[in-house]
């Protein structure tokens, strides 16, 4: 669980940066040398949660599996494209959107994207789950 400082540790620790930075009396610390940045995949990887890395190996196979994984998880989480139920129309509305903000998903692969979602990410009728090949 990340522990966020209360105000105080944070008044205390920043108020003689902020006076120094107003002219006031004291002089702030020196900071702390900054380390290497962590690598790129080493920071991914410890960024994602276990959760969304079982989301992630449930995304169903099939065509379009590819693209979810190239075009939406790049900037949702698999977690979040699963607990989306839609219709066709739906998807197709959110891919259109996806795209407008700048999704790089090919117009050719737009109506494969779309059956994907909509066969496996389908509306929920009657409460219950719909089936997964």
């Amino acid at each position: 669980m990340l522990r966020v400082p209360s105000w105080r540790a944070l008044v205390g620790a920043l108020g003689p940066l902020i006076l120094a930075s107003c002219g006031g009396e004291h002089s702030p610390a020196p900071l702390p040398p900054l380390g290497p940045p962590p690598a790129p995949a080493a920071a991914l990887a410890a960024a994602i949660t276990a959760a969304e890395q079982q989301s992630l190996a449930a995304l169903p196979a099939g065509q379009g599996r590819d693209l979810v994984a190239t075009n939406c998880l790049i900037c949702h989480g698999a977690a979040m494209i699963e607990q989306q139920r839609k219709d066709t129309g739906a998807w197709n509305r959110t891919v259109t959107q996806m795209v407008a903000w700048g999704a790089p998903l090919p117009a050719a692969q737009k109506p494969m994207l779309i059956r994907y979602l909509a066969k496996h990410y389908q509306v929920r009728t009657g409460g219950l789950e719909p089936p997964r090949p």
